[in-house]
């Protein structure tokens, strides 16, 4: 390609530094630094702001090149301008870029040529915000997708599909008891797909194009520019610090799920992180893809405040960090939701297994537990489908997991029989008392508190429909599952027990007569963890632990029964002054089977405990 024929911009040149990368202000003027192939030239591409063209551009000199990085120092006055680089004659923009132009309206495709970079020097007043800093023991992650979060036209907000309208949602967010905003990525990336494929899906812009849409956004992009079309002005740098300031306000963190392409330079990959997390107070990010060996991002001493969740960590990076005091590290994969979800439908040999999960927190590090994310079935769908229908993908539902390890209670799709709707509602209680009563971080999936569907669809990656989008009716419509996470939420947060910074130990170290978490089977103190046995029990102990107005914590039995049919489980005693009442149950329907505090009904028959089928019963001791 010939390189562009603009008349050279008459200016005076001075060598700039070449670290840090991008663009930026100093005192003197503006400093450019971009890396470029080796032997290539290099040249800055000036458009007045209104201008999709050109209209001059400045030739960088070789003798201002450091290795492979063009360096420029120009005076302020450039700063109305609209910037792009051409090296070899070829239009690229700023990987660096702060501000994306020309992606605006979500769902447009424009080449290369019709994008352009803004310089951007914001003067936003954080009012004296900082990162939260929230240990991962008390946090509580809610994950969801920046525009399918509030499109949907019942989520009743002015902003659809936009920050500000996760905004409008802060007051619902609070409430259910959320502290920490995992956000899918919010970074400037390209939403089409262009690829030759059998069918197009369904959108709400592509009714004839054979584009796709990458609606979750994973894949290359800008990663220093927020997504502008998640904005509602012409400054979607302000509007992304405001949504942070304004969620930091109510005392809740906010995630980036960063995906990095295996090809990109790994010093970007550095340089982002340290980006959002210093220019827009990020309070951590979920790092997917990427060539950055693990033990780099991990020992970065300016991230060293900000949570770091990866799918594994390897033991031997933890030595180097056991010496912190801030636990930032933490690892998320899906070994705890497939064997929750394997228990929930009753398959055999899972006890021993979901027993260690459900214990597991690491002192050096946070282990983030999920039954559900946006990879797979929602939780709805979990116990309405057997097999995924991705059909609407256009892609022969050859997409997806088909190991998803789900029931559909006895029906495949939605059901009227009473019987199987309060089979999936015990069976959606269960899932999330598992999730909730775990010693890892829960992370819950946005909707999933309100049975939000997606018809089946285990990788709803290209539907930006209703099938992406969460249908808010079900604040009405499923009520009972709505209180039911709420009051589940407020009584993990009341009872640290249920939630250390460091791993229980099965042992009597404090020589008071009962281990801090200990194991029963059918007879008390007598764990049957045999490969065909679906039941077992969990004691814990409050003493070990203060609440947060200094007294110790109560004691618990938790009795999980998967089986098909009632089991009776003996229970151990208390101390001599105390006894078992019952404070959840999954099996009650017409309720939401949680008791309030102080109002738990005292179990009449103190020495067993009979549990219905498929249910799950957790027991306070007072």
């Amino acid at each position: 390609m010939n390189a562009i024929p603009l008349q050279e911009i008459e200016t005076e040149l001075n060598k700039g530094k070449p670290y840090p990368m991008g663009v930026t202000w100093t005192e003197k003027g503006i400093n450019f630094a971009v890396s470029v192939p080796k032997n290539a030239n290099c040249s800055i591409l000036f458009y007045n702001k209104q201008e999709t063209v050109p209209f001059g551009k400045v030739q960088i000199p070789e003798q201002f090149r450091v290795g492979n990085v063009y360096t420029l120092l120009l005076d302020k006055s450039f700063k109305k301008y609209d910037y792009n680089y051409e090296v070899n004659g070829k239009v690229v923009q700023d990987p660096y870029a702060v501000q994306i132009i020309g992606k605006e309206k979500w769902g447009i495709y424009k080449e290369n040529k019709d994008i352009k970079c803004r310089l951007n020097k914001s003067t936003f007043d954080w009012e004296g915000d900082k990162p939260l800093e929230i240990p991962y023991d008390k946090c509580i992650i809610y994950s969801l997708h920046p525009r399918g979060f509030t499109k949907h036209n019942s989520s009743k907000v002015k902003k659809r599909g936009t920050w500000k309208g996760i905004l409008e949602k802060l007051p619902y967010i609070k409430e259910l008891g959320i502290n920490v905003i995992e956000l899918m990525p919010s970074y400037e990336f390209c939403e089409i797909i262009k690829e030759e494929i059998p069918i197009y899906t369904k959108s709400e812009i592509f009714e004839e194009d054979k584009s796709k849409i990458n609606f979750w956004g994973y894949g290359s992009g800008y990663y220093f520019a927020p997504k502008t079309s998640y904005c509602n002005s012409n400054n979607p740098i302000d509007d992304f610090k405001t949504l942070i300031k304004e969620v930091h306000k109510n005392g809740i963190e906010v995630l980036m799920e960063m995906y990095f392409d295996e090809k990109l330079n790994p010093n970007i990959i550095i340089d982002c992180l340290r980006f959002w997390h210093l220019e827009y107070h990020v309070d951590g990010f979920h790092i997917y893809g990427g060539s950055v060996p693990d033990q780099v991002i991990l020992s970065d001493p300016l991230l060293t405040k900000a949570k770091l969740i990866v799918p594994y960590v390897n033991d031997w990076i933890m030595i180097e960090k056991c010496d912190e005091k801030f636990r930032n590290i933490s690892e998320c994969n899906e070994d705890f939701a497939y064997v929750s979800r394997k228990l929930l439908k009753s398959d055999e040999e899972q006890l021993e297994n979901f027993s260690s999960k459900i214990r597991r927190n690491p002192s050096d590090k946070a282990i983030i537990n999920y039954i559900t994310s946006h990879n797979g079935f929602t939780l709805m769908d979990l116990v309405s489908y057997d097999v995924k229908h991705n059909e609407e993908n256009g892609e022969s539902n050859k997409d997806g997991n088909d190991y998803n390890y789900s029931w559909n209670c006895g029906v495949e799709g939605p059901s009227r029989k009473k019987a199987v709707k309060n089979l999936r509602l015990s069976q959606r209680k269960n899932a999330m008392l598992m999730l909730f009563l775990s010693q890892g971080v829960p992370f819950l999936l946005a909707g999933d508190e309100i049975g939000n569907t997606q018809k089946g669809n285990n990788n709803a990656y290209c539907q930006d429909n209703e099938i992406g989008w969460i249908n808010w009716k079900g604040q009405e419509t499923d009520a009972q599952m709505l209180e039911f996470i709420k009051k589940l939420i407020s009584f993990r947060k009341r009872h640290p027990i249920f939630h250390q910074a460091k791993e229980l130990k099965i042992r009597d170290y404090k020589s008071c007569g009962y281990p801090d978490i200990s194991y029963h089977g059918s007879k008390a103190w007598y764990p049957d963890m045999t490969y065909y046995k679906r039941h077992f029990g969990i004691m814990y102990c409050g003493q070990y632990v203060k609440k947060e107005d200094g007294s110790e914590d109560n004691f618990f039995y938790v009795a999980y029964n998967l089986y098909w049919t009632e089991m009776k489980f003996d229970l151990p005693n208390l101390p001599s002054n105390m006894k078992w009442y019952i404070a959840i149950d999954s099996s009650q329907t017409q309720e939401d089977g949680i008791y309030h505090e102080g109002e738990e009904p005292l179990l009449e028959q103190q020495k067993f405990l009979r549990v219905s089928a498929r249910t799950i019963v957790v027991l306070i001791g007072k």
